[in-house]
C-alpha cells in the first residue's frame, strides 16, 4: 500500500504546496441586522477541480487509499515505527476531517465529509451516478446548501490531503521511504527486455503504456527494464504514442487529469486546440480554423461533428515502434522476462531501438467506439504473438513476430481493418 500511496500522494502534495497555497479557503459569518450570513472564500474553480481529482484516492472512502484505512494499513506495514500515541493523533485527526468544519444537517440528518463527497463527485462534478446525482439535485434545492455542499466538499478533500502530508512524513522517518538498492531489486539476474544488456541502471519501473494515458496498474518491476532505454528511446516512443493527434484529443475527452503531472491534459491537432478546464469541462479553441471543421449535427442534443487534421503526416513505422514496445511490455507483464526475452522476439526488439525495420504491418480498424480504457488482448496458442492493443476505443492489430504476415488480411478476418507497413519502401 505504501507504493500505492506515494504515487498518488506526490502529485497531490505538489499541486497543494505550489499551486494551492497562493489561495485561502475560508468560511466568514457576517451580521447583517438581525439576519447572519455565511461568506465563503474559495479558489478559482479551476484549482477546485484539480483539488477535486487529485484528493479523490483519499476522500473517497470507495477507494483502497481511504484516510481511515491508510492510517491501519501503513503502519501495520511498517510496524513498530510510529509510536502508538502518533496512531491516536491520527485517528482523531482522520475523525475531525469526516466530521467537517461545517454542521450539515439535511432533513435530521448530519452528512459527513465521506457523504458529501460521495454526492458531489458522483451527482456530476467528477462523474455521474443516477443515484448521487438524484439525492444531490434534492439537497440543491434547499437555500444556501449549495454554497454550504460545496465548501464542505472541498475543505475536506484538502484536510485528506493534509493529513496524507503527515502520513507521508512518518514514512520517511521510519525509512520505509529509502529505494532498495539496485543488486536487491530483483531476484533474478536483471536483464533488459528491450535492449538485453545485463548491466547499467535497473532502478527503474517501465509503465507499459504511458502513464498519462492513465496507466498506474500495468508496470514492469525494476530489473526488467534498464534507465536508459527507460529514460531515452523508451520514452520518446511513449510521447509518439501520447501526442499522435487522435489519441491526444480523445486523452483530453476521457483523462480527468494527467496522473504523471497533475494538470488537465491538452492537446493541439492541425486543425483546433482542445484542453480541459475543469472535471467536465472541456473548451475548444477555433481560433484561425475554418467553419468547416466543426459542424453542427441536426440531432438532439446539441451534437456536432469535428474533422481532425494531423499537425504532421503520419509515419506508420514511428508509430509502430510504440506499438511494439508496448507489445513486449505485454507479454514480459503476462508471461516473465524470460519468455519476452526468447530469440523470436529479436526482430521486434531491434525495430523498438529504431535498429532496423519490421517485416510485417500493423492493423487499424476503421471504425471505432470511443471509450475510457486502454487494454490488450493476446492469445499466446495462436501461430506468432499476435495481440490487439486498444487505446481509448481504437483497435490496433500486431503481431510481434516476423509470421504470420498480416497483409494481405486474411479471407476470414473483418474487412474494416486497415493494413499499415512497419517498414520502408516495397
Amino acid at each position: 500500500m505504501i507504493r500505492d500511496f506515494k504515487k498518488h500522494f506526490h502529485l497531490a502534495d505538489k499541486f497543494v504546496r505550489k499551486e494551492l497555497s497562493k489561495y485561502q479557503m475560508s468560511m466568514s459569518l457576517k451580521s447583517e441586522g438581525k439576519k447572519a450570513r455565511l461568506g465563503f472564500s474559495m479558489p478559482p474553480k479551476d484549482k477546485l477541480g484539480r483539488l477535486a481529482l487529485l484528493a479523490q484516492p483519499f476522500a473517497d472512502s470507495e477507494s483502497n487509499l481511504f484516510i481511515q484505512r491508510l492510517i491501519t494499513a501503513i503502519p501495520a506495514e511498517i510496524p513498530g515505527k510510529i509510536a502508538d500515541d502518533r496512531l491516536v493523533e491520527y485517528q482523531q485527526a482522520v475523525d475531525a476531517i469526516c466530521r467537517g468544519s461545517i454542521p450539515l444537517v439535511i432533513n435530521k440528518n448530519r452528512l459527513d465529509g465521506p457523504k458529501i463527497f460521495r454526492l458531489y463527485a458522483y451527482g456530476g462534478y467528477i462523474k455521474e451516478r443516477s443515484l448521487e446525482k438524484q439525492e444531490l439535485q434534492q439537497i440543491l434545492r434547499i437555500p444556501s446548501a449549495k454554497q454550504q455542499m460545496e465548501f464542505g466538499f472541498f475543505s475536506y478533500c484538502l484536510g485528506s490531503i493534509q493529513l496524507c502530508q503527515a502520513l507521508y512524513s512518518d514514512i520517511q522517518a521510519s525509512g520505509a521511504d529509502a529505494k532498495p538498492s539496485p543488486a536487491k531489486a530483483s531476484h533474478r539476474t536483471e536483464q533488459c527486455i528491450y535492449c538485453r544488456t545485463t548491466s547499467g541502471d535497473f532502478s527503474t519501473q517501465e509503465h507499459v503504456y504511458p502513464e498519462s494515458l492513465g496507466n498506474t496498474k500495468i508496470i514492469l518491476p525494476p530489473g526488467m527494464v534498464c534507465k536508459r532505454c527507460n529514460n531515452e528511446v523508451l520514452s520518446a516512443l511513449d510521447e509518439e504514442l501520447v501526442n499522435h493527434d487522435f489519441i491526444a484529443f480523445l486523452r483530453v475527452i476521457f483523462m480527468p487529469i494527467n496522473p504523471k503531472t497533475g494538470k488537465y491534459p491538452a492537446a493541439r491537432t492541425g486543425t483546433f486546440g482542445i484542453k480541459k478546464v475543469g472535471p467536465n469541462d472541456i473548451q475548444v479553441d477555433m481560433h484561425g480554423v475554418s467553419k468547416s471543421a466543426f459542424k453542427k449535427l441536426p440531432k438532439e442534443g446539441g451534437s456536432f461533428k469535428l474533422n481532425i487534421k494531423g499537425r504532421k503526416p503520419f509515419d506508420p513505422v514511428q508509430f509502430g515502434r510504440s506499438l511494439y514496445k508496448v507489445g513486449l511490455g505485454i507479454v514480459a507483464y503476462h508471461q516473465g522476462a524470460e519468455a519476452c526475452l526468447h530469440t523470436k522476439y529479436d526482430p521486434a526488439r531491434d525495430f523498438v531501438l529504431g535498429k532496423a525495420d519490421f517485416p510485417n504491418h500493423f492493423l487499424m480498424r476503421d471504425k471505432i467506439t470511443p471509450s475510457q480504457s486502454c487494454g490488450a488482448k493476446y492469445n499466446a496458442g495462436l501461430p506468432g504473438t499476435i495481440m490487439i492493443i486498444n487505446i481509448f476505443g481504437i483497435d490496433f492489430i500486431i503481431n510481434l513476430e516476423p509470421l504470420p504476415k498480416l497483409s494481405p488480411l486474411p479471407p476470414e478476418w473483418e474487412k474494416n481493418l486497415r493494413a499499415f507497413p512497419l517498414f520502408n519502401g516495397t
